[in-house]
């Protein structure tokens, strides 16, 4: 009996691939000294106000390609706010050149979240001066000060996300999502502190953390955009 249950341990050793070995016996990849994390595909970068750290799943190696904090990625295209040059800046994974996109300065801040930049398919959105959401398209490499099409009136936020063409952020403490598909901003809740509860946002839904029915308890709130 006891032979019969050493031969299925062995057989069914030898039939977990070996990334999946190597994922459960492997030091981990990150570490606590890196407070902010993103990852799409093979890839994850890691900040925290110092060196902004690219590592690649496949190969298992890691690169400095910057100094900053608050990092994100899409396919590409890391972006992060810079401490070097104060902005924030986007780096090209397949090129490995990196790009100053904003001017003004001011970005980092000893790493505020507030000014961070996230990006999704061709754009990446921030808080810019005044607050004013900027957009930024990697294909034309353009940016432009995000604008009510109906008042003409740019549109201030903090903790900007986008998903596709919609976007989601805060202002004085509320949630809203604008849908440039019809041309308009709603507000959709209230965030239970405005400091560090950021909105999240997806093809179907924004997401962000409001009061319960008694504070101080949190609760996780969704909306849901088609209906």
């Amino acid at each position: 009996m006891r032979k019969s249950i050493f031969m299925f341990l062995a057989a069914l050793i030898l039939a977990v691939p070996a990334f999946a070995l190597d994922g459960v016996f492997s030091p981990p990849i990150t570490s606590p000294d890196y407070n902010d994390k993103a990852f799409y595909g093979n890839y994850i970068v890691l900040a925290n106000n110092g060196p902004v750290i690219l590592y690649d799943i496949n190969k298992g190696t890691s690169e400095t390609i910057g100094q900053g904090a608050w990092p994100d990625i899409y396919g590409d295209t890391v972006v992060w706010s810079d401490s070097i040059s104060d902005n924030i800046v986007k780096y090209n994974i397949a090129t490995k050149a990196t790009l100053q996109i904003t001017t003004e300065g001011g970005y980092y801040f000893g790493a505020d979240a507030t000014w961070r930049a996230r990006l999704q398919g061709s754009k990446i959105v921030w808080p810019g001066l005044n607050s004013v959401i900027q957009v930024h398209d990697l294909v034309t490499n353009q940016t432009v000060s995000l604008v009510d099409p109906i008042t003409l009136v740019p549109i201030a936020g903090n903790y900007v996300a986008i998903y596709d063409e919609k976007l989601a952020y805060l202002r004085d403490g509320n949630v809203y999502m604008f849908d440039p598909t019809k041309g308009e901003s709603s507000m959709l809740g209230t965030v239970y502190n405005p400091s560090i509860d950021t909105p999240m946002i997806d093809a179907n839904n924004v997401y962000w953390v409001g009061d319960g029915v008694v504070n101080p308890y949190k609760t996780i709130h969704k909306y849901n955009i088609s209906t």
